[in-house]
């Protein structure tokens, strides 16, 4: 009976922990304006610009891409990209920005 109670209680305090670590997850749209030495470099529609590791070396100027980002803080220099995903393609970067108002 210990056995399962402590199991159970193991349990909930993972639902807590998890959970708790969703509620700071949010999505970023965010287009690709550089590709350099394996760095993508992206940039939000606030002008923030934002950074990671180009592993497969498939991304290119002109993809757009969401950063689902975790908000370690209130200071958004510290939120931190934790996966990217590959959201489509633009050939025309100005147009993009003006059709999105992001400019």
């Amino acid at each position: 009976m210990k056995k399962v109670l402590v199991l159970a209680l193991c349990a909930i305090m993972m639902v807590g922990v998890v959970s708790a670590h969703a509620e700071s997850l949010y999505p970023r749209l965010c287009i690709v304006i550089e590709v350099y030495n394996g760095i993508v470099i992206c940039q939000d529609k606030g002008g923030n610009l934002w950074a990671f590791y180009n592993e497969d070396d498939e991304w290119e100027v002109g993809d757009i891409c969401n950063l689902l980002m975790d908000d370690n803080s209130d200071d958004i220099t510290e939120h931190e990209i934790v996966e990217v995903f590959w959201e489509g393609y633009t050939e025309n970067i100005d147009l993009f920005f003006v059709l999105n108002g992001w400019c």
